[in-house]
């Protein structure tokens, strides 16, 4: 209950922004955890695709669920950026659960033109931990494979040891540089193939 109420205060913030200012039509929306949110530029680095950030701390696919009307479909965004499953993993579901709700997702997200599924970031981890989330990355991507709107875009690779803050899990500046490179040269292709 107290995390949901975190939620509904960071989740007031984003639509409050829209009573002060019309959203752009047609927008860049990103949609996940703390990464997003504490990434202070992510609208003025996309700015040239009307991008928007919505990321709410702490969130796994459920909240992600909850609150995908209010703070992704009702903006008809031309493109979806999605981070998610680390905060899953580390809450506990299981895998089949973590399938589960990421299909769900997928299918909520149907009418967008284009969804970019990212892959789990992470930092240093356990052997163990890096298995299992190589895992759930091989079935996301291969579930992504099943939508026509969507795509797995792995930015695991591109990060190194460097890339993250002392906590591990969250991105500094220069891995946040290397993730939107990333991205950039994924929408580049996608606005340019229209």
């Amino acid at each position: 209950m107290e995390k949901e109420k975190g939620y509904l205060s960071e989740v007031s913030a984003i639509t409050l922004k829209y009573r002060l200012r019309r959203p752009p039509s047609a927008p860049l929306v990103f949609y996940g955890s703390s990464n997003f949110k504490k990434w202070t530029t992510l609208e003025s680095d996309f700015s040239e695709y009307n991008a928007l950030n919505h990321g709410f701390g702490g969130s796994n696919d459920r909240d992600l669920l909850t609150y995908a009307e209010k703070l992704v479909l009702s903006l008809s965004p031309k493109t979806l950026v999605l981070n998610t499953s680390s905060n899953d993993v580390y809450a506990g579901f299981g895998d089949d659960e973590i399938m589960e709700n990421r299909k769900k997702l997928l299918e909520t997200f149907a009418p967008i033109e284009n969804v970019l599924v990212l892959s789990v970031i992470r930092g240093v981890i356990s052997d163990e931990l890096e298995a299992r989330f190589e895992g759930i990355d091989e079935k996301v991507k291969a579930l992504c494979a099943r939508y026509e709107n969507v795509t797995f875009l792995d930015v695991t690779s591109p990060l190194d040891r460097n890339a993250h803050f002392e906590d591990n899990h969250h991105l500094n500046p220069l891995g946040r540089e290397v993730l939107k490179s990333t991205i950039l040269t994924k929408l580049k292709e996608i606005y340019d193939a229209v």
